[in-house]
């Protein structure tokens, strides 16, 4: 018999900051490399419970109508992770909440079912071609289900099948008219991964001005203006990807070819080494270590090369 794969739970509950006042019927996201791999609706006193998930670290999103978007880091690589409370700040936060929570109440329970089932399939070991089917199955039962649309097209774009992704993605974009970030981040690495920067940094500037506390539209934005060959631009933008999420590898690769394009090499020695304390261990792993040890050997010789001395001024 194989080895059991363990499984953990995370849980916690939403409450107002201000009054200490527990929230329910608020919907909290549980992400993970921002993805939603799966949601919940707080209730009994503001409680959420995520169960059945993977050693890992993720993230708890909340984006609730009157209150500033809020996120807690889970870290699960070792216990379950319990007693997560998120406090909601008064504040505009999302301008399309009101939008999402009325269509959520209108997503039948079969849909969502299919939905959700689709979700679980996702979770340990991604079955992608059989979370298709489900979303699909939500999809025919409700098919404003932006949301199936959008975590479809996840799926086909981790299956290679870029095409079916930016279709799927484009259409959750435009059932949500534009308001769901999640197709928004989804299309621009879409169009960042097929060379079309122009059209993906325009997609990711629009993700940022809908959502600017999620690192994704940020990054997507980044890497287009870097491709497009505007580092000054992008810089801020990976920086901002950084600080919003500094434990994501792929940020600090973004910066290290920024600061390369800027010739910023004390920088860029510290993107190399950002990356290396986080990066998984692998053949990109070592060439960036093997890029570092060179960059770090250079300058340490240019500092070493004696300063010209100053000539004395002619009389």
């Amino acid at each position: 018999m194989g080895d059991m794969k363990m499984t953990y739970t995370v849980a916690g509950h939403v409450r107002d900051a201000a009054t200490g006042q527990t929230l329910d019927g608020i919907r909290v996201e549980l992400q993970r490399d921002g993805m939603t791999i799966m949601s919940a609706i707080t209730r009994n006193n503001g409680g959420f419970e995520f169960d059945s998930i993977s050693s890992g670290r993720y993230t708890l999103e909340v984006n609730a109508d009157g209150y500033a978007p809020a996120s807690v880091d889970a870290d699960v690589t070792d216990a379950p992770f319990y007693g997560a409370v998120i406090d909601l700040r008064k504040g505009a936060g999302n301008s399309s909440a009101g939008a999402l929570t009325a269509h959520e109440s209108s997503i039948p329970s079969k849909a969502r079912d299919a939905y959700d089932k689709g979700v679980s399939l996702l979770h340990t070991n991604p079955d992608f071609k059989a979370a298709i089917v489900q979303f699909e199955r939500a999809i025919q039962i409700f098919p404003d289900y932006y949301e199936a649309y959008e975590i479809e097209g996840v799926c086909y774009f981790s299956l290679g099948d870029t095409t079916s992704a930016e279709k799927a993605a484009r259409k959750s974009a435009e059932l949500s008219s534009g308001k769901y970030s999640q197709a928004l981040f989804l299309l621009a690495s879409i169009l960042n991964r097929e060379n079309q920067f122009a059209e993906a940094g325009a997609t990711a500037r629009q993700a940022v001005v809908l959502d600017a506390t999620a690192w994704q539209g940020h990054f997507e934005l980044g890497r287009a203006l870097s491709a497009l060959n505007r580092p000054q631009e992008a810089e801020p933008e990976a920086i901002r990807a950084r600080d919003l999420h500094p434990a994501n590898p792929r940020v600090f690769l973004l910066l290290a070819n920024i600061h390369g394009q800027l010739h910023n090499d004390a920088a860029l020695l510290e993107d190399l080494n950002g990356y290396l304390k986080i990066g998984p261990p692998g053949p990109m792993t070592d060439a960036v270590r093997k890029n570092r040890d060179q960059l770090q050997k250079n300058v340490q010789d240019a500092q070493a090369q004696p300063q010209p001395q100053a000539q004395p001024a002619k009389p």
